[in-house]
């Protein structure tokens, strides 16, 4: 600070307080690009505020609801009894907002002087509060919040200390923008992860349904059909009857492909025997099908997993077959399923051309590739693809058994 005989003692403590809300800023503005949690940097701020104000009893931070027309208390720091303010809410008529939405923070030196108290006037004379200053809480030009410092001394707050506080106030929005929206994106990601598991989970059902009634219901009218056909025309007038062996014919090939229609939807094995050996009849019947040798190797997964987890690693191994055979020109693949510390660990991999993922991804051909991350991340674990081309592709997923295990508990990967 410059020493200079004539500058005045008030002067000296306007630079003296000047230097300090700098610094103070400096300081807010840090731990905001730092990503410090929103409850450390209010906290910074009403430490500072404690300093810049004489006499001051408490601070409180109030977020704005337009929709329910309420103002409900997000932080405090009191003197007096904090308990009372506790999820209180106030009525936004309550708050002086047209000063506020100017921008401009709002005095108010002697409550008990006030002729028609606000309700939220009322709470602060109630704890013995008569002086108060209100700073707005402003993000892309629209207020959202209150900044309210409190005290119990009548006229106790200065123009200038306003404009200081008012300078904390606008770090400060910065702030709970910030940590409102991670909670709003936070909040929209937990809303479509319940939505995924719900299509998941209803998609699957129908596949269920579907298959069984293929099975059931139109595979057996189909044999009924054949038998009733064979019943009233002997083999040797069928053969000699082109009409007749015809649809001999076209019902054996319905009734095959009924059944493969039921199994491509959901093999019954899964549900009625488990993922084991679903994935062993699934990988003959591939192997038959496409004329790609599957190495099928798996560690301590005869037991039964639960519903959900049988239906992802199923599906998973699925996709990932169907595109060895719909992209590559590969005659080998290999899948390998290992129980580790209770996290079902599969892969899956070929020594094929491979693929750009990014581009693969721009094309919006990637759906099956997106539903089997989808499947993962469901169920808490994970699935990674490595491919380039040039370079076969790899797919690793990690399924946890139950819900709380993690996956890094996992030596795989």
């Amino acid at each position: 600070m410059p020493s200079h005989p004539e500058v005045e003692e008030h002067d000296r403590t306007k630079y003296a307080e000047a230097l300090g809300s700098s610094d103070n800023l400096h300081t807010i503005n840090q731990a905001i690009l730092k990503g410090e949690p929103v409850e450390k940097i209010t906290g910074i701020v009403f430490d500072n505020i404690r300093h810049l104000i004489t006499n001051c009893n408490g601070s409180l931070i109030f977020h704005f609801d337009y929709e329910t027309a309420l103002a409900d208390v997000l932080d405090t720091d009191f003197d007096f009894d904090q308990d009372m303010w506790g999820g209180k809410s106030f009525r936004l008529n309550a708050f002086p907002r047209r000063r506020l939405e100017e921008g401009k923070a709002v005095l108010a030196n002697d409550l008990r002087r006030l002729i028609n108290p606000s309700p939220l006037d009322k709470s602060f004379l109630d704890q013995e509060i008569f002086s108060y200053v209100q700073c707005p809480l402003v993000s892309q030009e629209k207020l959202f919040g209150v900044l309210i410092i409190l005290s119990k001394a009548a006229n106790n707050f200065e123009s200038r200390q306003s404009q200081q506080v008012s300078e904390l106030a606008s770090s400060l929005s910065v702030a709970i923008t910030q940590d409102l929206l991670q909670r709003e994106a936070e909040l929209g990601w937990e809303r479509l992860h319940r939505l995924s598991q719900h299509m998941v989970k209803m998609q699957e059902n129908e596949r269920r349904h579907i298959a069984r009634e293929l099975h059931d219901e139109i595979g057996q009218a189909l044999t009924g059909l054949k038998i009733t056909l064979e019943m009233n025309h002997p083999t040797q007038r069928i053969e000699g009857n082109k009409d007749l062996q015809f649809a001999q014919e076209s019902i054996h090939e319905l009734i095959s492909r009924v059944q493969e229609l039921s199994l491509d939807l959901r093999p019954g094995m899964l549900d009625d025997l488990g993922l084991l050996p679903a994935l062993m009849w699934y990988v003959d019947r591939y192997t038959s099908q496409t004329g790609v040798n599957v190495h099928f190797q798996h560690q301590d997964i005869q037991q039964r997993f639960p519903q959900d987890l049988e239906t992802a690693a199923y599906r998973i191994v699925q996709e990932c077959l169907t595109n060895i055979a719909r992209h590559t020109d590969v005659k080998e693949a290999q899948v390998q399923l290992v129980l580790d510390n209770e996290i079902l660990v599969i892969l899956v991999e070929d020594h094929g051309d491979g693929f750009s993922y990014q581009k693969t991804m721009a094309t919006g051909e990637a759906v099956g590739l997106v539903g089997m991350r989808e499947r993962a991340l469901n169920l808490g674990g994970e699935l990674k693809l490595i491919s380039a081309p040039g370079t076969g592709t790899q797919v690793l997923a990690k399924l946890p058994v139950n819900k709380g295990i993690s996956i890094r508990d996992s030596v795989y990967g």
